[in-house]
């Protein structure tokens, strides 16, 4: 038979040393921070050892705790990643993909149904969001984020290599006041993004109208987008020239609706990863997905 701590009391534990609070585990474990303290001093006399040291401005890991705490965490990770193995199984392999919004709306979603045909066993669910999902926490089996992961656990592969140039509606190109040059870009309306990326900051129209030789032209004027994509579609509906990622606009250029009337393309300073946990390549589904998204990557 086994000898283990009381389990309550280890799930206590873990979340008390994660947030340094027993109130925050208590949020987390749906429970009082009364019953997570209680919780916590049972498996302290179980073990006979202290995992805290209680101040009246927080808690602070023991020496003890601070040893017990990352084995503790790998074990319920490890544990977390096998039931959803299981359930993704039984369930009919069912898939959660994170994306940027914009990379989402611009890139992924129209080529999904290539991959829906050769997997349809396989049920995807598509999360969009700004922020770097927590792999080891939340539910998502697979990320694509601007920049590697930095995440213990994580392995982060290289995606896309994303450039960057002026883009915009046919329309600007002709008539009066038609763009011929980057010097013309003064007399247009810049729409730019909010840079998300907590890492490299990403290339700007600053930089870009730099390299084209055109410092006249106010790089800080114009409005701000929080996602590139409403910065596409203002450029796509003739109210602006965006500075467009290659793999946000391609179709867009590809179909006319949008052109790139400057060379050449800027390297954007961070380039597109797909992340996943370190373990979770037994799920099938993860695993066919990946390779997928890594063909296709390479063909275009």
């Amino acid at each position: 038979m086994r000898r283990l701590p009381p389990l309550n009391g280890l799930r206590a534990f873990e979340a008390a040393a994660r947030h340094e609070s027993f109130a925050a585990a208590g949020t987390e474990l749906h429970v009082t921070a009364s019953a997570v303290s209680q919780q916590v001093r049972a498996l302290e006399a179980w073990l006979e050892v202290a995992l805290f040291a209680r101040h009246a401005r927080g808690l602070e890991l023991t020496e003890a705790g601070e040893r017990y705490l990352p084995e503790l965490s790998e074990a319920f990770d490890r544990l977390e990643q096998a039931t959803r193995v299981l359930q993704s199984r039984e369930a009919g392999q069912v898939l959660t993909l994170n994306v940027t919004p914009s990379l989402g709306a611009q890139w992924l979603v129209p080529r999904l149904w290539e991959f829906n045909a050769r997997h349809p066993e396989v049920d995807v669910r598509i999360g969009a969001t700004e922020r770097n999902v927590d792999l080891r926490r939340e539910d998502v089996d697979l990320a694509v984020r601007l920049g590697p992961s930095r995440e213990a656990g994580v392995v982060s592969e290289l995606l896309l290599r994303e450039t960057l140039a002026p883009v915009c509606a046919p329309a600007l190109l002709e008539g009066e006041g038609a763009l011929a040059e980057p010097a013309d870009l003064g007399r247009q309306r810049l729409l730019h993004i909010f840079d998300p990326h907590p890492g490299p900051p990403v290339t700007g129209w600053r930089e870009w109208l730099a390299m084209a030789d055109a410092p006249q032209v106010d790089a800080r004027s114009g409005p701000r987008f929080s996602v590139w994509y409403l910065a596409i579609m203002e450029a796509v509906a003739g109210r602006g020239v965006a500075l467009g990622p290659f793999s946000l606009v391609r179709e867009e250029l590809r179909a006319g609706r949008l052109v790139a009337p400057f060379e050449p393309w800027l390297p954007a300073g961070v380039d597109y990863y797909l992340a996943y946990r370190a373990d979770a390549l037994g799920n099938p589904a993860l695993a066919a997905c990946r390779d997928w998204l890594h063909e296709l990557c390479a063909r275009e």
